[in-house]
């Protein structure tokens, strides 16, 4: 995850959820006075504003106060932002709220921004704008209020406050949330309070601790001052590592399994239409793999994406039927018809829950529905198992999603200590074999024949990329990858195979020209670069991996035939290479077929595996090696 996606995150935490308001003017007594106290907070803080960051955006002042009852949940939420340049009210000049439009009220709503000269504009209905929540994969029945403060100027702030309430009885999924005290802007004051009344339950945990935090029987009290800005870092998967308090009042995983299966058992209820379906996909002489290959890709490709999380379906799925019917749904409806199909074909499939931003068990140690935004459902076969992920077009069933490998899931059947455990991953995430014939010409050109087959989850990347295109944006984008790999500087032709059949690996063959490069004398040097294994490696180095990195794992094989013309000979022929690391190994054979006929045979292969951070540095220093020694020298003579 990226360090943009992951604020929009934290900037989203804790600022949850209202129906319905009219203006945050206050207007009784009692706002009256909380408007007091909130404007006189304000001027205490712009009073200390010298002692503030001059250059970042900085997070004043959070209070986040839960009371838990047996029927109910009350939050309420007061939180300060202070802005010292134009730029951060340009781009920063907003909150994003969002809500459970079936369980969440919201009252006592107040929100203010204030100058350095003291004048408070307060908001009102007209600087919100109320949006659909249409992240990709969320279990939420969602909206979004976006509030764009009024008045607000370069070393001003910004006052949200709010209460919200949650309906214990609405819905069936349990009530957590996650903290994340830190941001990437500093923090000057941060406090979690948690209480039960009514010998209500909850739990917690803390994980990478940046506060203390101190609880008795009924209540929890977090808090921290002065905390450091998160760094922006590339190969960071945020969740996994940022501080965070996660909070629930779920006491154990078989209670959260037992409750979101209802959902998913009152859409199965509803499935008449699978036999005939069935019919329609499959025939007697299919094998179960083959079945199980038809049944996968009409939920992918037939049955279209469409969020539908509104209205009750936030953690319920749709009716089987009415999906099939539709012919669209989101993650979850997609993944209860392909129960329902298994099922009818003698395969027990279960839905499995995913968090798509974690790859770490550490952080989700209780449990809790609000880590997971996605669903797939798996199923084991001749001892093996399998993950299907129906809103993937096109990936085989046979391998995970490339971009849920090695991810935090909870598959939704009891069993004795249920516990997430991370999905499987490949041994090798992108899997290429190539073959290039070479023949030079007798001016110094060459003529080049490739043929470039990837497979599995490589050949999903590819084939996303390539299937909305026409043909001439197919041509455009390959020679854009082409010249990223190979060279620039030529006009290579394509035909490509197996953009619509998602079981098979795609194919991309070329034809290229080149122009006379070398002077052609007695003697000739001559360089050939084995480009896919050298931009393969090339993308596998590590810039920065400050928390480690999760290698995705890469197997090349690459033959190269190099033909010379007649009356040139071979005189001294490439290296052979074996080179062994505990990262994985290259290997070179050289064959001489004819005295101007050589096959070089490259294997690059590195297996998929965790790097802690202290191993990057040698991680980095073996794919400068294999860089090096992709080159392929030889020379000859012409007679």
């Amino acid at each position: 995850m990226n360090s943009k996606s992951i604020q929009q995150i934290l900037l989203g935490c804790g600022a949850l959820l209202w129906t319905q308001f009219a203006s945050a003017v206050p207007v009784s007594d009692a706002e009256n006075n909380s408007a007091t106290t909130l404007t006189s907070m304000a001027q205490g803080w712009m009073a200390s504003a010298d002692e503030f960051d001059t250059e970042s955006l900085t997070k004043v002042y959070t209070d986040v106060n839960h009371t838990i009852y047996a029927n109910k949940i009350v939050t309420k939420v007061t939180k300060a932002w202070y802005y010292p340049t134009k730029a951060q009210v340009q781009e920063s000049g907003y909150e994003t709220l969002n809500y459970n439009q079936l369980s969440e009220t919201v009252t006592d709503f107040q929100a203010f921004s204030v100058t350095t000269e003291g004048r408070i504009t307060w908001v009102t209905a007209e600087n919100i704008k109320e949006i659909e929540d249409d992240r990709y994969n969320i279990f939420t029945d969602g909206k979004r209020k976006v509030i764009s403060f009024p008045g607000l100027q370069e070393k001003g702030m910004t006052v949200l406050s709010y209460t919200v309430t949650h309906d214990r009885t609405k819905g069936i999924e349990d009530w957590s949330r996650t903290h994340f005290p830190q941001q990437f802007s500093p923090v000057r004051e941060y406090r979690l309070t948690v209480s039960a009344k009514d010998g209500a339950y909850f739990d917690y945990n803390v994980f990478n601790d940046v506060l203390t935090c101190d609880r008795d029987e009924q209540t929890l009290v977090c808090s921290g001052t002065e905390l450091a800005a998160l760094k922006s870092s590339e190969n960071v998967n945020w969740l996994d590592q940022i501080g965070q308090v996660f909070v629930t009042t779920t006491p154990d995983w078989n209670g959260l399994i037992t409750r979101v299966n209802k959902g998913f058992e009152q859409a199965l209820a509803s499935q008449s239409s699978v036999a005939d379906t069935l019919d329609m996909l499959l025939t007697a002489d299919m094998s179960v793999k083959q079945k199980i290959s038809a049944i996968h890709e009409f939920t992918a490709r037939d049955i279209r994406y469409v969020s539908m999380s509104d209205n009750g379906h936030a953690i319920v799925p749709h009716a089987v039927d009415d999906t099939i019917y539709n012919r669209y749904g989101d993650c979850k409806d997609k993944t209860v018809v392909l129960v329902a199909m298994l099922n009818a074909i003698g395969v027990p499939a279960y839905p499995v829950l995913v968090a798509t931003d974690r790859e770490s068990l550490a952080p989700v140690a209780l449990p809790g529905m609000s880590y997971f935004d996605h669903a797939v459902a798996c199923f084991e076969l001749i001892g093996n198992e399998y993950c299907l992920d129906a809103t993937d077009a096109y990936s085989d069933w046979r391998y995970v999603s490339d971009w849920i490998q090695g991810h935090v899931s909870l598959p939704l059947k009891q069993a004795a200590a249920p516990a997430p455990a991370l999905l499987p991953q490949s041994t090798h995430r992108w899997l290429v074999n190539q073959i290039t014939d070479i023949h030079y010409t007798p001016g110094g050109g060459q003529t080049e024949q490739q043929t470039v087959t990837f497979s599995n989850e490589y050949a999903s990347s590819m084939r996303s990329n390539l299937a909305s295109k026409n043909t001439e944006e197919q041509n455009k984008w390959l020679t854009s990858v082409y010249e990223d790999v190979v060279a620039t500087g030529v006009s290579p032709t394509f035909e490509v195979e197996g953009i619509d059949a998602i079981g098979n690996p795609l194919i991309v063959k070329s034809n290229t020209e080149y122009e006379p490069y070398f002077d052609v004398a007695e003697e000739f040097v001559l360089t050939e670069y084995d480009a896919w294994v050298r931009y393969e490696l090339g993308l596998m180095k590590l810039s920065e991996a400050p928390f480690g990195y999760g290698f995705p794992g890469l197997n090349i094989d690459s033959t190269y035939n190099l033909f010379l013309p007649p009356g040139w000979k071979v005189r001294s022929q490439p290296a052979a290479l074996k080179l062994t690391t505990r990262f994985g190994e290259l290997t070179r054979k050289i064959r001489l077929v004819k005295p101007n006929h050589i096959e070089v045979t490259t294997t690059l292969d590195m297996p998929q595996t965790r790097l802690p951070k202290e191993d990057v540095d040698e991680f980095n220093d073996v794919i400068d090696v294999f860089v090096e020694e992709s080159s392929i020298y030889f020379n000859g003579v012409v007679e």
